[in-house]
């Protein structure tokens, strides 16, 4: 009987719990756990995001390398290529070497840069006699990227003015053991002596050869003229 009355008095001395502090326990016990759970994640997605693009960009590093390897757009009889691949570290290297006219780099150049992704290294070039550009260029193979910035290698600028010799005269020519140099005459009569590879500033070109009659320029893009002895000049020995 005893035990019966105190049952009932503690239970009856129990406070009900009301549903508004339910929910406000069970809201508190979320925020709780919320940021870290949302922390993890955020942490997976970004994971997972990662391997999508680890393995997007192995792929197209990959189509690259297979370009490279058989450049079908390439004209092999002006240019040479060799390619370096590291598998394990997916790292590549590509060389480009060649003898041709500018407008010929130009349309590899753009060629190049619409199949792979290259970042220039190095280059170094060398004006020839004949008015072509050899060029030796190195390049690492990069991620391609959408819209990526067109990259110019070439040594001038395509379209440069052409030489104007107006008013420019060859007045002489000597040679002197065995090598030849030339008078010449600018357009405010002041005369200068050339000698092959002598820069002219004022024409924007420089002595390609000199010959018994007459002195070949060469623009740096590979522009030619010629000034050639006037029949009143004369031609020393």
């Amino acid at each position: 009987m005893w035990v019966s009355r105190f049952h009932r008095a503690n239970t009856l001395s129990l406070p009900t719990p009301s549903w508004p502090l339910l929910s406000l326990l069970v809201l508190l016990q979320f925020a709780v756990w919320y940021s870290p759970i949302k922390s993890r994640l955020d942490q997976v997605n970004r994971a997972e995001q990662r391997v999508l693009q680890d393995a997007y960009a192995k792929k197209q590093w990959q189509r690259q390398i297979q370009q490279l390897r058989h450049h079908a757009w390439i004209n092999k009889t002006l240019f040479q290529t060799r390619l370096q691949v590291m598998l394990a570290t997916h790292q590549a290297h590509w060389q480009l070497t060649g003898t041709a006219s500018l407008v010929d780099w130009q349309t590899l150049q753009e060629t190049a840069q619409k199949q792979v992704s290259l970042r220039l290294q190095s280059v170094r070039w060398w004006l020839q006699n004949d008015g072509r550009w050899k060029g030796r260029l190195q390049f690492d193979v990069v991620p391609a990227r959408a819209n990526a910035t067109y990259q110019n290698w070439l040594p001038v600028r395509v379209g440069e003015r052409p030489v104007k010799t107006t008013n420019w005269q060859l007045v002489s020519i000597m040679r002197q053991q065995g090598k030849a140099s030339a008078l010449l005459k600018d357009a405010y009569h002041h005369t200068l002596w050339v000698t092959e590879g002598s820069w002219l500033p004022e024409l924007g070109a420089s002595v390609a050869s000199i010959s018994s009659k007459q002195v070949r320029l060469i623009s740096r893009a590979g522009t030619v003229a010629a000034l050639r002895l006037y029949p009143k000049g004369g031609a020393h020995e």
